[in-house]
């Protein structure tokens, strides 16, 4: 069944309108990450209603060109038209208006983790565009079942395979009648059998009437559907005809282009053969991609400080249940820990942003979820996000359980002797407590608990899985977005490190200091007192 924009309903007709195709023209674009040049003087038109495949190897600039047209990136030099307007003075409003009328297809889905398939798809209708509730969860439908996943509006992202969050993608990228739409290697993240299903959907798409433009390495796609096929290498445009020319006569174009390639090569224009490889460290050290690294760094800082102090209080608390003369309060300490130091992180983490956060209140959930001046941290980092409340509680609650074993170890490792000297001389259980046991008992743990707020550090690595955008999040984001994975690693890695460093030392310092109790003093007294007694 082909696709055909749907009707927008009236009351929101002023927003959203059936906008015709867009025509698209590059202008000598130039596209720079610091000083290395991924986009050189490209000229390239795109018919209305035309449908252009762009293929090539990785980091040929392929993704980058089209997240120039919508302002993904932005222009280092030359002019985007769209419709005959250039667009790279837009700001503000303007810009936004123009990209209603753009959709965009990730490469990783960027399904908003949060919200079910009805919602990721309705949110900007009622978000941006000021439709009632009813008619945007309306039209999300429709689109849902005409990408086959009418059954699965319920559903979060998490319950949906590879293949159908992408048809949620789609169906998102279309709710808003777009004139044109851009597709960022659609099935490159997807299983081999889960392909298909997002190949014919967008073959249904094709030649409906929207422009699209298609990064892709699915040669049967461009052969099939395309109506132009082109194709990229070292941020330049080598080869651009129609499919049936292209599959002949790009290999030889390709070649003659590049003689340094390998025969290979320049047989396998799309990038299918092995290519040649060198680290680029712009490519992570400049532009989006540092943005992107300073971001996830500052993240895993604050949410770790958020969650470290979390985990501290709710130790205080358990080891005062668990230190009470009472029964049950020891009880419910030792039900605390067994729970949460036997469940794997990741699983806690998934429970508290799926199930508990889905059983908030709503009034609750869209109060957290709208953008306040006050719960921003410094270089712009929202604190007050389900991500970043979800991740900082399961942290804490995680790293408490193991940080209760610790003190309780080192409380443990004071002699048994000094407790009972210090009842002979009339200590209550409280006085035991504060002046004989934590002094030692902390000084003995103080190098365990060190290393588990290290780990609570490291751990929240895994909150990426919920799309909390800390360190690890961020790196996986230019590695889909220019392939530098290694160079992308390599720095997180490197502070990662850094920061377990610098959190070690400072906790070294500020810490307990253990105490030499071997004092010359009073063996010097028991020698004497020995001597007298002789």
């Amino acid at each position: 069944m082909p696709f055909s924009r749907s009707p927008s309903s009236a009351a929101a007709a002023t927003e959203v309108s059936s906008t015709p195709a867009a025509a698209v023209e590059f202008r000598r674009v130039d596209k720079y990450f610091g000083s290395h040049q991924v986009i050189h003087k490209v000229d390239f038109s795109v018919a209305s209603g035309e449908v252009v495949a762009i293929c090539g190897p990785s980091g040929s600039g392929k993704s980058t060109l089209i997240r120039l047209i919508n302002q993904l990136e932005t222009l280092s030099g030359g002019e985007i038209l769209i419709d005959g307007r250039p667009t790279s003075g837009l700001k503000g409003q303007a810009l936004r208006r123009l990209r209603t009328h753009i959709g965009f297809v990730f490469q990783q889905f960027n399904l908003y983790a949060h919200l079910s398939a009805l919602d990721n798809v309705s949110l900007a209708l009622t978000k941006v565009h000021g439709w009632p509730n009813d008619k945007a969860h309306q039209k999300a439908a429709l689109l849902l079942a005409r990408v086959g996943l009418a059954d699965k509006a319920g559903h979060y992202p998490a319950q949906l395979s590879g293949g159908q969050q992408q048809r949620v993608a789609i169906a998102r990228a279309l709710v808003t009648d777009p004139a044109l739409i851009l597709f960022d290697e659609p099935t490159s993240a997807l299983d081999p059998e889960m392909i298909g299903e997002v190949l014919q959907v967008m073959q249904e798409l094709a030649h409906s009437g929207i422009t699209m433009i298609v990064v892709t390495h699915e040669m049967s796609f461009a052969r099939e559907i395309a109506d132009r096929v082109v194709f990229m290498d070292g941020g330049a445009i080598l080869e651009q005809a129609a499919p049936e020319r292209f599959f002949y006569r790009a290999a030889a174009s390709a070649g003659a282009a590049l003689p340094a390639k390998s025969a290979e090569s320049a047989a396998c224009p799309c990038g299918g053969c092995l290519m040649s490889w060198h680290v680029d460290w712009a490519g992570v050290l400049t532009g989006q991609p540092l943005t992107w690294i300073v971001s996830g760094f500052l993240t895993t800082l604050y949410v770790t400080l958020a969650g470290g102090v979390l985990a501290t209080l709710i130790t205080l608390l358990m080891l005062a249940l668990r230190l009470t003369p009472g029964r049950l309060g020891r009880a419910v300490a030792a039900a605390y820990v067994s729970v949460f130091r036997n469940t794997p992180l990741l699983v806690q983490l998934l429970f508290w942003y799926f199930a508990a956060w889905g059983a908030l209140p709503q009034t609750w959930r869209f109060y957290i979820g709208d953008r306040h001046p006050w719960a921003v941290l410094p270089m712009n980092i929202p604190w007050l996000t389900p991500e970043f409340l979800c991740a900082a509680w399961g942290l804490a609650l995680f790293t408490a359980a193991f940080l209760i074993e610790e003190i309780q170890a080192g409380l443990n490792s004071v002699p048994k002797g000094q407790t009972e000297a210090a009842v002979s001389q009339g200590f209550s259980q409280r006085q035991i407590l504060a002046y004989i046991l934590l002094p030692q008992g902390l000084v003995n743990a103080w190098q365990p608990l060190i290393g588990q707020y290290l780990n609570l550090m490291k751990l929240s690595s895994l909150a990426s899985g919920i799309g909390f955008a800390e360190l690890t999040y961020q790196i996986s984001q230019i590695e889909s977005y220019n392939a530098h994975a290694l160079e992308g690693f390599a720095v997180g890695t490197g502070l990662y490190l850094l920061l377990g460093i610098v959190m070690g030392s400072l906790m070294l310092w500020l810490g307990p200091k253990r105490r030499d109790q071997r004092l010359s003093l009073p063996s010097t007294a028991a020698a004497a007192h020995t001597q007298a007694k002789d």
